[in-house]
């Protein structure tokens, strides 16, 4: 299930349309905002984003290593999922996350995995380093690909003994590479979803997500790495989280405060607003009243007891009050914190705060 939702959203929306070339994507060099994703400046800059170590470099200590690294349809980066296979120990699954805007570099996330899985990997990244579009011709249809996902898979092997012949015949490291754009649809997407499927079952923490509320297995990834605390507890409330977005539209559709839907629709108001909460009320309620493309983003959720869970998210927001013309209208970011509580086996806001 996983793998099939990473697929299909990868490769993202295409539409029929003469107006593009597909030589536009052939190279899978540049993201969705231009960025060079190829050259040897721009894969160290990468690298140094999740404090990583070139694979070829890892090969030459006797370590084995297959990586993916992510990029989404908005030129950002995201995740980099490796297995690594060092000299004397069992093959481990490692995921970071990019450094933050401080410059700090988030915890990696490193869990062994069992030999099948090795395998998998191993058999499945065989011709990952290739590309292999099929050729157009005249009078094709031609398609649009956008905001497609860009991934880049890195191999290495240190010498190793040769498994094709008897005797002791040594073969030297190895390491290939390649970056590609999810328009290809090629197999370096497709051992991208294997990766991620693979790293998911490894992390017990992802178990309690909804994968069906996922996007892709990347999102999924991306979710665990937010809980702490009781995590089977903060999981099921960070797949909850996904049905804030409709109330959002909703909003403004409706033309109604997306609080006052977020108190209706999650049982806020049956608990009624805690002592001092009634200032955040009023301040979200007027920020909202005047707010467009608003988005929600979770940044962890903490399961205090099995329970109890505290969520803290980010809402940003374009300001339409301050849009005249052709100026753009203020973008603004406040953090909140939701507190989660379990009652007759659904999960409820029990309060809402501003933190910041």
């Amino acid at each position: 299930m996983i793998r099939a939702l990473l697929l299909s959203v990868l490769a993202l929306l295409t539409t029929p349309a003469p107006a593009q070339e597909l030589e536009d994507f052939a190279s899978g060099c540049a993201d969705d905002s231009g960025g060079d994703r190829c050259s040897d400046a721009a894969v160290k800059a990468w690298h140094d984003r999740y404090g990583l170590r070139p694979a070829e470099t890892m090969a030459a200590e006797g370590t084995a290593v297959r990586r993916m690294l992510y990029v989404d349809g908005y030129g950002r980066d995201v995740l980099a999922i490796s297995a690594i296979r060092a000299k004397g120990v069992p093959p481990v699954i490692e995921i970071r996350q990019p450094r933050g805007k401080d410059g700090a570099q988030p915890t990696t996330w490193t869990r062994p995995i069992p030999e099948k899985a090795w395998d998998r990997i191993l058999g499945d990244a065989a011709i990952a380093h290739r590309r292999l579009v099929p050729e157009t011709k005249p009078g094709d249809e031609v398609n649009v690909c956008l905001h497609a996902w860009v991934s880049r898979f890195e191999s290495a092997d240190p010498r190793q003994l040769a498994q094709f012949v008897v005797g002791q015949m040594w073969l030297d490291p190895e390491s290939r590479a390649m970056t590609a754009s999810a328009c290809e649809g090629g197999p370096t997407d497709r051992f991208g979803a294997t990766l991620a499927e693979v790293a998911a079952e490894t992390f017990g923490e992802c178990s309690s997500i909804d994968a069906d509320r996922m996007r892709h297995g990347i999102a999924l990834i991306e979710a665990c790495m937010g809980l702490r605390g009781d995590t089977i507890a903060a999981g099921h409330v960070m797949s909850i989280y996904r049905d804030l977005y409709p109330l959002i539209f909703r909003a403004e559709e409706e033309g109604k405060s997306w609080p006052d839907l977020l108190r209706a629709d999650f049982n806020l108001a049956s608990q009624g607003l805690k002592e001092g909460e009634q200032a955040d009320w009023d301040s979200l309620r007027a920020l909202f009243a005047k707010a467009d493309n608003v988005y929600f983003d979770v940044e962890q959720a903490t399961g205090l007891d099995a329970d109890r869970v505290e969520m803290l998210a980010t809402f940003g927001w374009a300001d339409r009050s301050t849009g005249t013309g052709a100026k753009k209208p203020e973008r603004h970011t406040r953090k909140l914190r939701l507190m989660w509580v379990r009652q007759t086996g659904d999960w409820v806001v029990d309060q809402i705060r501003l933190a910041d």
